[in-house]
C-alpha cells in the first residue's frame, strides 16, 4: 500500500501547486478588497505544507524528522480550522509575527548580555595568570617551572570556559576573552538593539494602521487606541485548547504522544532506533495525506477559491 500512499501524496502536491498558482493569480483582487492577510496566510500555508510533504516523501528520512513533520502538519490543520471558524483569527495569526520577532530579539539581547558577563569573568581570571610569572620571578623560580605553571593555568581556564554555554562568543580562546567581550558590547549587542528598535517601530506603525482599518477594528475592542491593538490580537490559548475547540483533540493526543516520546530525552527515545520502519512510514504518510487534504479544503473555503472538488477526488486506494 505504501506506493499508493506516496502516489496519492504526489498527486495532492500537484493539486496544491495548482492551488497556490490560482491564489497568486488573485493577488490583485485580494489586495483590492484589503484582504492581503487572507492572501498571504493562504499562500504561505499551501506552500509550507507542500515543502513538508516533500520532506516526508524523501528517501532515508528519520523517524524524528517524520514525526516532527506530522506534528507541524497537524498544527497547521488546527490553524486552518480556526481561520475558517473565527473571522478574527486571521488577524491574530497574521500579525502575531510582530510579537514573535520582538520576543526572539529580546531573548537574544538577554543572552548577549549574559555572555558579556561570562567573558568579563574569564578576562579577569585571565589577567590574574600573569601573577604566576611575577611570583615565579620574585621567588627566583626556574623559568621552565614558571612557564609550566603558567601554561597549566591558561589551559585550566580555557577548559573551564569551554564548558560555558555560549552562542555568540565564537572562538573566544583564539581572539581572547577581552576582545570577545568588547566585540559583544560594541558590535553584536548594538546590532540587536537596533533590530529591536526597528521591530518596535514597525509594530507601532502596524497598530496605527489597524486601528483605522474598519474590517479589522470591528472585530476587536481597540477603542480607537493603537496601544490596545496587539493586546487585543494576542491569543493565549494553548495548542491543546485549540485542538479541543476544533474537534481535533484525539489527533492532537495521538500525534503529540508519538512525537514527544521521540523528541524528548527519555529512556524510550534512548532505546528506539531513529531508522524508520515501513509501517511507521505508511502511518505518517497516511495521516499527512489526510491532514493535508483537509487543510486544503479549509483554505479553499477560507480564501473563497474553487478547488474543493479537485482535492476531494484524490484518495488513497488499495492495490487491486
Amino acid at each position: 500500500m505504501d506506493n499508493y500512499i506516496e502516489k496519492s501524496l504526489e498527486e495532492l502536491i500537484k493539486a496544491e501547486n495548482d492551488f497556490a498558482d490560482s491564489i497568486k493569480e488573485k493577488k490583485a483582487f485580494f489586495f483590492s478588497i484589503e484582504n492581503n492577510e487572507i492572501y498571504n496566510l493562504s499562500l504561505s500555508i499551501v506552500e509550507k505544507i507542500m515543502s513538508i510533504q516533500k520532506l516526508i516523501l524523501k528517501e532515508n528520512s528519520s523517524l524524528i524528522e517524520n514525526y516532527s513533520s506530522l506534528r507541524y502538519v497537524l498544527e497547521t490543520l488546527i490553524q486552518s480550522e480556526l481561520l475558517v471558524n473565527e473571522p478574527e483569527y486571521t488577524y491574530k495569526l497574521f500579525y502575531s509575527i510582530y510579537n514573535h520577532q520582538l520576543d526572539k530579539t529580546n531573548k537574544f539581547i538577554e543572552r548577549i548580555k549574559k555572555e558579556i558577563l561570562i567573558m568579563k569573568k574569564y578576562q579577569l581570571e585571565d589577567s590574574k595568570t600573569t601573577d604566576i610569572i611575577k611570583n615565579g620571578s620574585d621567588k627566583s623560580e626556574g623559568i621552565e617551572i614558571t612557564k609550566a605553571k603558567y601554561q597549566k593555568a591558561i589551559k585550566d581556564l580555557d577548559d573551564r570556559a569551554d564548558l560555558e554555554y555560549t552562542m555568540f562568543c565564537g572562538n573566544f580562546k583564539w581572539f581572547g576573552y577581552g576582545y570577545t567581550q568588547s566585540h559583544l558590547e560594541n558590535k553584536v549587542l548594538p546590532e540587536y538593539q537596533e533590530r529591536l528598535e526597528l521591530f518596535e517601530k514597525a509594530k507601532t506603525e502596524i497598530a496605527k494602521k489597524l486601528v483605522k482599518k474598519e474590517n479589522v477594528s470591528k472585530l476587536f475592542n481597540f477603542n480607537n487606541q493603537y496601544s490596545k491593538v496587539f493586546k487585543e490580537l494576542k491569543d493565549i490559548r494553548t495548542w491543546k485548547e485549540k485542538a479541543k475547540l476544533t474537534n481535533l483533540e484525539d489527533e492532537y493526543n495521538l500525534v503529540y504522544d508519538l512525537s514527544s516520546a521521540l523528541l524528548h530525552s527519555t529512556s524510550y527515545s534512548f532505546n528506539t532506533s531513529n531508522d524508520i520502519k515501513d509501517y511507521e512510514t505508511n502511518m505518517v504518510k497516511n495521516l499527512c495525506f489526510k491532514y493535508s487534504k483537509k487543510i486544503m479544503v479549509n483554505i479553499n473555503t477560507y480564501a473563497n477559491m474553487e478547488f474543493y472538488d479537485k482535492f476531494l477526488m484524490i484518495n488513497i486506494e488499495e492495490e487491486k
